[in-house]
């Protein structure tokens, strides 16, 4: 709500900036493909490998801020290896490479004649996963650990308009941000398996890293960890 904060002309002023919670960002999906079974040992099949494919889609936005993604769809790629194939006895254990990013975005807020701009908006990630996983039947579990590493950057420009000594001002300003994070991530994943479909549950956590920002957030700080749920449907033939 750029409206809430008054510009000031003394330097830069430290503040508590509000925030609020979102249950459902933009929709997302996953693909895979199968490429080889593997090489059979035993009971069990080792070494097979499988291609992912994702889709991110950004929504434009004409509000209190204007938000106008470059494109509104972004694909990642990667592959899944496949340690261990799961059967009767054994569990499948599986390791895989994901990278994801989305579409550049432009983000403006205004108040007044004042305006803000994030441009050019670019988050790139890179993420790896080691899974063990199970089906009991009609119900499945599965745990994993991974790291993910963030890869931001964007430009910043305001323009603000004030009155100084009675005369008009106007001032401005822009910067180039960059930003690298990198995070672990733990989760535990159940599954109900039904005949065409699998529904999914997740719940983990992602922590580590830091990230230093010169106001602070009312919903904690911004490298803190983060507990977080989904729930999908994989659909299989």
């Amino acid at each position: 709500d750029v409206a809430a904060f008054s510009p000031g002309i003394s330097g830069a002023q430290q503040r508590e900036l509000p925030t609020n919670d979102q249950v459902l960002a933009f929709p997302t999906a996953d693909a895979e493909i199968g490429i080889f079974k593997g090489l059979p040992l035993a009971i069990t099949n080792v070494a097979g490998l499988d291609l992912l494919v994702s889709a991110a889609y950004v929504p434009s936005y004409d509000g209190d801020v204007t938000v106008s993604p470059s494109s509104h769809w972004q694909f990642g790629y990667g592959a899944r290896l496949g340690l261990l194939q799961e059967s009767l006895v054994t569990p499948g254990i599986s390791a895989t490479y994901l990278k994801r990013e989305l579409p550049k975005t432009n983000i403006t807020g205004v108040a007044g004649a004042d305006t803000l701009r994030v441009l050019n908006a670019a988050v790139k990630t890179t993420a790896w996963r080691v899974v063990a996983s199970k089906s009991l039947i009609a119900f499945g579990i599965a745990a994993g650990i991974g790291q993910d590493t963030y890869d931001q950057s964007a430009d910043i420009q305001g323009t603000v308009h004030q009155t100084f000594n009675g005369i008009p001002v106007t001032g401005s300003s822009s910067l180039r941000a960059n930003q690298s994070l990198t995070r672990t991530n733990y989760f535990v994943d159940l599954s109900l398996n039904l005949p065409l479909v699998k529904l999914v549950g997740e719940i983990g956590q992602a922590t580590g890293g830091t990230v230093r920002t010169y106001n602070s957030f009312a919903g904690g700080s911004a490298d803190r960890s983060q507990v977080y749920g989904s729930f999908g449907v994989r659909l299989a033939r």
